[in-house]
């Protein structure tokens, strides 16, 4: 086999490999709430759905580490509040068995 009869079937390895990257990056932007971006000579940690800056690094790394930071603090929050919704709902539910239970014994008791 000579390069150039190779040469096609590389072509076509190294436009699958473009298309799973494009695939791949696209699936990890989706899951980021906060994007490193340069700014004044630092780096900036932007808000990817509100557009808002939530914090500046002189070095990149410690920007990915605030934005890892931010990431954890508002799944930590999701999760708390998901709980408490969670309990909310259950008591509330409680609370409206038992007093339609108690006006239908109270209208049983009154005849």
């Amino acid at each position: 086999m000579t390069t150039l009869t190779l040469f096609p079937e590389k072509l076509a390895v190294l436009a699958a490999l473009r298309e799973r990257t494009a695939i791949a990056s696209v699936e990890a932007l989706k899951k980021c709430r906060f994007r490193v971006e340069p700014h004044a000579g630092g780096w900036a940690v932007v808000s990817v759905s509100t557009q808002r800056m939530h914090g500046r690094c002189t070095y990149h790394k410690d920007a990915v580490q605030y934005a890892e930071k931010l990431e954890k603090a508002v799944d930590k929050r999701e999760a708390t509040t998901s709980v408490v919704k969670g309990f909310a709902d259950r008591m509330f539910r409680w609370a409206l068995i038992i007093s339609v239970a108690m006006l239908g014994l109270a209208l049983w008791g009154a005849r």
